[in-house]
């Protein structure tokens, strides 16, 4: 323990390319611990490779990796697939275990390959615990091992023998096993005990799509199937569904779904296990059970309703098993049920699991598990269907980076990097290089929104508050302003201005990806977006978040730099641009390349009708657009009327 306390401590995580064990590796190295994962090769990729992917996704910084190990191995091989030096290297890394490794198939069929997975293969990793330095181990197991039950399920180790299928039963006896094994040895064991883990629930994103996605996931492909018979052939198979278009332009899908008094599905997301977990960890020195759950159910009756508005469909309903004795099941129902027959009995689940142990320490650091309501919902299903379900997710996903063609990921972390370096002296060389003209810019932008005292504002890629502060003096007494920015940096120099600005009070931060919002829908009365909208990786997705927070009638206003209309002013403009900025830019901040990159970047982004035609194409209405000094910049104005 000690080691952990000095900061030197060097911890293993299985599981390290599935879902929670990439969210906990990451999580460790964010806080500073050194760590080592154990992969596989898998296809085309080494276990580098694969790795090196997921990091990408997470968008890990060059730091972070610095603190990473990886061994090519596996956990069902004696030695763990190494070679005797490489095991021996292994060995004497590693101080602590987090097990994430696991199966997790419901299905009967898939029995051998779920209990070599999460019980024959325990012998490796704890032969592996046991000749090593490892003082503790931490297992990563389900809140699902109480088993077929109704009522409370203890926070501790309980005997049960019936089980819904074989991952409860087989994670069931991989406890056993462990704590037998870490009481022979000495270790301190902590067990983790979550109940179905979802997505992150502020940006929605995920690498796995099981779980709570499949129902819903089922619900989008008979939507789709169906859509395309009655759009391409004429829609005989929805027919003999009973399925039609109906008079709103709404799919009516006549699916019945059966509910239980009491029960529902137990949710928790991604971000809220990890913090949990980290608390946990960093707390119970001792060793422990903790249940990581939610003690408010997700029902079927909320998921059915969250599922209809999203994909803009009618006829899902959730009724009492009674229901189908007098009007048997349709094709339909009789479809969806044999697809989610797995998941059904999690949907109508009676089980309460204690977690006083868990609260005890979660509560002390004020972690509290989200709802699973619409707003969390709609993020998470929305990254879904971006990625198509995770067909997409590891797809080279390229966009412009000003003349240059990068990877999304690459381009997220290339501008954040350039308003890091910059962010100390940015307002100085925006006042500098556009001779004054910048204040001018804002104030008439922000005068356009009419704003008036007591409206909602946010201000996205908000940076250090200009037009935040603008804003503010138009809202108060009673209003508000949000600023959002990616940037860390840039929102620290932001709050300096503003609290010096006398507008502390009003003015309110959070750190964020603009096309992820962490924010709930329908709260903002204008949405500002100050020379920030070039920087976004996709200018789509952005623009759809926008939508999403604004309030019915609310407005948004987007200020760009663009090119001007007149061939010499322009030529003369150009010249400007790409000679004299950098080279000044890099005297006032020290770095030539974001200016560069601002240059480049005007150049490529769409002209002021391809955008007013983007916002139309995301749902906006009453688009206009305003040149300002020739063109230099614009300023859009749009409303969200639905």
């Amino acid at each position: 323990m000690d080691k952990r306390k000095r900061g030197s401590c060097s911890i293993l995580v299985t599981g390290g390319t599935g879902f929670i064990g990439s969210h906990v590796a990451l999580e460790l190295l964010r806080r500073g611990y050194s760590v080592v994962l154990l992969a596989r090769r898998q296809k085309h990729l080494t276990a580098q490779e694969r790795i090196h992917q997921l990091l990408d996704w997470f968008g890990a910084t060059r730091e972070e990796r610095s603190r990473l190990a990886v061994f090519e191995g596996h956990l069902d091989a004696p030695d763990l697939g190494l070679d005797r030096a490489h095991h021996d290297e292994l060995a004497n890394m590693v101080d602590e275990i987090v097990h994430c490794g696991s199966n997790t198939s419901f299905s009967e069929r898939k029995r051998e390959a779920v209990e070599k997975a999460n019980v024959a293969n325990l012998e490796n990793i704890l032969a592996l615990a046991a000749g090593s330095g490892c003082y503790f181990f931490h297992h990563v197991s389900t809140a699902y091992v109480a088993g077929k039950r109704a009522g409370p399920c203890k926070e501790e180790l309980v005997e049960t023998r019936e089980f819904t299928n074989v991952y409860e039963e087989t994670k069931y006896l991989a406890e056993r096993i462990i704590k037998a094994r870490c009481e022979r040895e000495g270790i301190k064991l902590t067990i983790y005990r979550p109940s179905i883990v979802y997505g992150d629930s502020q940006s929605g994103r995920t690498i796995r799509f099981d779980g709570v996605y499949y129902p819903v996931r089922t619900v989008s492909f008979f939507k789709n199937l169906y859509e395309k018979d009655i759009n391409e052939h004429g829609g005989k198979k929805a027919h003999e569904m009973g399925i039609e278009i109906n008079e709103k332009g709404r799919m009516h899908l006549p699916l019945r779904v059966e509910v239980t008094a009491s029960g529902g599905i137990n949710l928790i997301p991604i971000d809220y296990f990890i913090r949990a977990f980290m608390a946990i960890m960093e707390d119970c020195l001792e060793g422990e059970v903790f249940h990581i759950v939610n003690t408010r159910i997700t029902t079927i009756e909320d998921l059915a309703e969250h599922t209809r508005r999203f994909f803009h469909i009618e006829g899902i309903k959730p009724v009492p098993r009674d229901a189908f004795a007098g009007t048997p099941k349709n094709g339909l129902e009789i479809l969806f049920d044999r697809y989610i027959e797995a998941y059904g009995p999690y949907m109508k689940d009676k089980r309460v699991f204690e977690n006083g142990k868990t609260e005890a320490i979660l509560g002390k650091r004020n972690i509290a598990c989200p709802d699973f309501d619409y707003d969390v919902f709609s993020r998470c299903m929305q990254y879904a269907v971006d990625v198509d379900w995770g067909a997409r997710l590891f797809n080279r996903d390229e966009v412009s980076y000003g003349y240059r063609t990068v990877a999304a990921a690459d381009k997220r972390r290339l501008v954040d990097r350039h308003f890091e370096k910059i962010a100390r002296r940015y307002d100085l060389a925006d006042a500098l290089l556009s001779f004054g003209l910048h204040f001018l810019w804002r104030r008439s932008a922000i005068r356009r929104l009419a704003l008036k005292p007591g409206d909602k504002v946010l201000d996205l890629c908000g940076g250090t508050a200009d037009l935040a502060i603008c804003a503010a003096r138009s809202v108060t007494p009673g209003g508000t302003v949000t600023v959002c920015d990616i940037s860390r940096a840039m929102m620290q120099a932001g709050r300096q201005k503003a609290s010096r600005s006398g507008y502390r009070e009003t003015v309110s931060w959070v750190q964020g990806d603009a096309e992820m919002l962490p924010l709930p829908g329908n709260i903002f009365d204008a949405v500002t977006v100050g020379f920030g909208v070039r920087n976004l990786v996709h200018l789509e997705r952005g623009l759809r978040e926008i939508f999403r927070v604004l309030k019915c009638g609310g407005k948004l206003m987007i200020l760009e730099f663009s090119v001007p209309t007149t061939g010499w002013i322009r030529h003369l403009y150009n010249l400007y641009s790409f000679s004299v900025m950098p080279f000044a830019g890099k005297v006032v901040t020290g770095s030539a390349a974001p200016f560069k990159y601002l240059a480049e970047s005007i150049r490529v982004f769409p002209a002021p009708e391809a955008l007013t035609a983007t916002l139309e194409a995301s749902g906006f209405a009453h688009v206009t657009f305003q040149r300002l000094n020739n063109g230099i910049v614009v300023v859009y104005l749009a409303t969200r009327i639905e």
